[in-house]
């Protein structure tokens, strides 16, 4: 530029105080000139400068190559030039990163010296420093392509072959890395791929025509520089999780993890960043989850979580992972979130009332089905329901459960009922889940009137033996006993009411024998104290067995039966 500095030679050096140059600092080489720039440089802002001009190189604009430094002075490579901050655009070349130049002659190409033994007889400990040689993976070529030039001070005195050994060198994977053995240049011989190897640890060796080593080995450490060749990958298709219903926001839910094979340290190709794209059902809100674009951790963001409203009890989220901290590649996965029940939700009757007729007499019969409704989850205990009759069961003659399959209520009978003593029950039944509610609501109850039915029951005698005492010559037709109601001779009741509550001696209403050639016979008397008469004579002493039925109709009838024992007594003379 015009009244400013020319452009540096190429590998020209120099000599800058240690203080202004940090070790492994970041500069590279210019193109080359007739001459290099004379008198001292010095670091402003980041950038060597030299007065009355800044010069070169800024070394965040462009990927550059580190300078190596000695104890007694730093030695400075400027590896791509700069643009004069003071000068016109056209007036200085733009910045072109080292690994994108053409193959260009040797004097282009970076210089590793052998370093150099300190004065004295005693052998020093190496205290050269040699900076690694920086490689872009998935280079293009052309192919092999120079990355540095091996060099011994001593090449002015006698001829030197050059060489390197260790790994991608003479060991495996043998021949990515060769040398020239008479000028040193170092070249790779394909493509290198850091998420396979991304350093190599190689020495350089310097010998003399007799194969007499001239230096001793020197370190040469090729490192291989990240870029953006692979994508995320998450470490599951699917990530399940679980959060309870009407859990608040800002909690924590689950965690999605994706990986990237690229450099995450030293670049950002492999930095991730996580996002929602979608969820599924929209309610009660289109934003129920937010994620940590850092660390993939789900939590709730917004309030209403209802398992209830949530359709199929889950939410499912499509998320991102994207490298490059979100700018770059990216790939989705699925992360299905269970949510859990809480009893925030009361058993309801449906219907809530019932009616049903019971036969008298019938205990452990069911009377009637209870069915209640309950959102909540199925075969949980906050649907699990709980039935009590809080009313109408005084006397404990009927019993509820629980159907563990259908969760139905189960009335039944206690005790037999009766029906001449009660002819109808009102029951209030009341509902509740296993688990306490969450929250405030009203107990559900229901009424089941309940009828007891009428059945055709067996005349009672009582007592079932009677005794009676009567003299022998007592004359046919005379009344020896009678079925008096309580505490007399002998009674028989019969409990019905209604049609059912007649009813007849074995023998007929007409007062006839019970049986052909019976001694006692018997008249009911249109009531509830059939009259025994003599009918015949009979030794001393002897008894009678007496049938009762109480409804004409054989089939329905019920039998009742009871004994007479006779004691007869001479008369006195």
């Amino acid at each position: 530029c015009p009244g400013h500095l020319p452009e540096p030679l190429s590998g020209a050096g120099w000599a800058v105080p240690t203080p202004d140059l940090g070790q492994g600092e970041v500069w590279g080489f210019g193109r080359p000139r007739p001459a290099p720039l004379s008198g001292p440089l010095k670091s402003q802002g980041g950038s060597l400068t030299r007065d009355p001009c800044c010069i070169l190189l800024h070394p965040r604009l462009v990927p550059v190559q580190q300078a190596s430094w000695h104890p007694r002075g730093t030695r400075v490579g400027l590896g791509a030039v700069g643009r004069c901050h003071k000068c016109p655009v056209h007036a200085c070349p733009s910045l072109t990163p080292l690994s994108q130049q053409e193959p260009a002659p040797s004097e282009q190409v970076e210089v590793r010296l052998f370093p150099q033994p300190r004065p004295g007889l005693k052998r020093q400990k190496r205290d050269w420093v040699v900076p690694p040689i920086r490689v872009p993976e998935n280079e293009r070529g052309p192919f092999p392509k120079t990355l540095v030039q091996i060099r011994s001070n001593r090449d002015k005195e006698t001829k030197i072959f050059y060489s390197i050994t260790g790994m991608g060198a003479d060991k495996p994977p043998e021949g990515i890395f060769i040398i020239e053995k008479e000028t040193g240049l170092m070249k790779v011989t394909q493509p290198l791929d850091r998420e396979n190897i991304d350093k190599y640890h190689l020495s350089s060796h310097a010998v003399s025509e007799n194969g007499k080593p001239v230096e001793e080995p020197m370190d040469i450490i090729i490192t291989v520089t990240d870029q953006n060749d692979n994508k995320p990958q998450f470490t599951q298709e699917v990530f399940r999780g679980s959060v309870q219903e009407g859990t608040l926001p800002g909690t924590p839910v689950m965690q999605v993890n994706a990986t990237d094979a690229d450099d995450a340290v030293e670049a950002f190709n492999g930095v991730l960043k996580y996002s929602i794209l979608s969820q599924e059902p929209l309610e009660p809100h289109a934003q129920m989850f937010t994620i940590n674009g850092a660390t993939g951790v789900i939590s709730v963001i917004a309030s209403g979580l209802d398992r209830e409203v949530s359709g199929p009890g889950q939410y499912t989220l499509t998320v991102q992972a994207a490298d490059l901290d979100g700018e770059g590649l990216t790939t989705t996965a699925t992360a299905l979130i269970e949510i859990t029940d809480i009893n925030d939700n009361a058993p309801e009757f449906d219907p809530k009332t019932y009616a049903a007729e019971v036969p008298e007499n019938a205990a452990g019969y069911e009377v009637q089905r209870l069915t209640v409704t309950d959102m909540d989850a199925v075969g949980t205990a906050a649907w699990r329901a709980v039935y009590s009759i809080v009313r109408g069961n005084e006397g404990g003659a009927f019993a509820i459960s629980t159907d563990p399959e259908s969760n139905e209520g189960i009335v039944q009978t206690a005790q037999g009922l009766d029906y001449e003593a009660k002819q109808q029950y009102t029951l209030y039944v009341a509902v509740a889940n296993e688990d306490p509610l969450m929250v405030k609501l009203p107990t559900a109850t229901a009424t089941v009137v309940v009828t007891v039915r009428d059945v055709n029951e067996a005349p009672i005698f009582s007592p079932p033996v009677k005794t009676a005492q009567v003299p022998e010559d007592v004359p046919v037709g005379q009344t020896i006993a009678t079925y008096a109601p309580r505490g007399q001779a002998l009674w028989a009741r019969c409990t019905d009411l209604g049609p059912r509550g007649s009813w007849e001696a074995a023998g007929g209403r007409t007062g006839r024998a019970l049986l052909p050639g019976a001694w006692i016979s018997l008249d009911p008397n249109e009531g509830l104290e059939p009259v025994l008469y003599l009918g015949c004579p009979c030794s001393f002493p002897c008894s009678r067995v007496n049938r009762f039925t109480d409804h004409p109709l054989p089939e329905q009838a019920y039998l009742a039966v009871a004994t007479i024992l006779l004691h007869f007594s001479l008369p006195l003379v």
